[in-house]
């Protein structure tokens, strides 16, 4: 089985300003299959859909901040069906919205309300997540919860492999406890820095970002091969490469050159 490969464009975000079609055009040629919204960088949504179009991307999905769905769902939703996405993803949720926190109180039924909402317009709502979803509250981990309380269809996980690896370890055995409940996986890498590993787990705190940084395939700690497996074994369809900060002597293209041909010798 060969999975399709999108990137997400958060890992572009200081070169597709500068000249959106020919950054997409560049990805293209790379190998990638499709594309991960965060933001349309002063295109419409209908202009990055046309242009996703001409180059043979497929628009696959979008990232919307929780805040951002509160403040204006009905212009998001709209954005997304103009757009051409089958996904769209709540790009993260601070821990005050998850259960035990200050602001949780109506969280769950809002979710459930921004997901009817896009199943009305055929797109599956996901949840991006980072490292505090890991951290629990009476014993069971934030993002259990969340799940717990919806089913399949209201919502999927976006499972970004970087965030469970530093704070669950074995990220291919939690992507593997939602088969058949994960079409998107984000795949991401990272490397600790000294001392990293020493840290301990902790229930309550992540773990710290100065311990740690992302990186490209090559140099990083992911076991990507096994991510790719698990994936696929768990009927996942599109894998989804990001890549929050770059490494130093490489530039964003070439990181997603390296990146996209670490997946496809393991793909093909």
């Amino acid at each position: 089985m060969s999975l399709p490969i999108a990137i997400q464009l958060f890992s572009l975000r200081n070169t597709i300003p500068n000249d959106v079609e020919g950054t997409l055009t560049a990805l293209k040629e790379m190998g990638y299959d499709g594309v991960e919204f965060a933001g349309f960088y002063g295109k419409t949504p209908q202009e990055m859909r046309s242009i996703c179009e001409r180059i043979g991307l497929v628009p696959i999905s979008s990232h919307v901040g929780f805040p951002q769905f509160r403040d204006e769902l009905d212009r998001h939703i709209a954005d997304s069906v103009a757009l051409g996405v089958k996904y769209v993803a709540i790009s993260s949720m601070h821990r005050e919205f998850h259960i035990g926190g200050e602001e949780h109180e109506g969280v769950y039924e809002f979710i459930k309300e921004i997901s009817a909402k896009m199943r009305e317009n055929g797109i599956q709502l996901l949840y991006h997540n980072h490292s505090y979803e890991m951290c629990e509250f009476e014993g069971k981990r934030l993002h259990e919860w969340l799940f717990d309380a919806m089913t399949a269809d209201e919502l999927q996980p976006e499972l970004d492999t970087a965030w469970l690896e530093l704070e669950v370890g074995e990220a291919e055995q939690y992507i593997r406890k939602f088969k058949g409940r994960c079409d998107l996986v984000h795949v991401k890498s990272y490397y600790g820095k000294e001392g990293f590993d020493e840290l301990v787990h902790s229930p309550d705190e992540a773990k710290p970002r100065d311990m740690f940084n992302f990186c490209n395939f090559e140099r990083g700690r992911l076991d990507v091969r096994a991510i790719v497996r698990a994936a696929e074994e768990s009927g996942a369809k599109w894998l989804v490469v990001e890549q929050d900060r770059m490494d130093a002597d490489l530039t964003e293209l070439e990181s997603a050159k390296i990146n996209i041909d670490v997946l496809k010798n393991i793909c093909l």
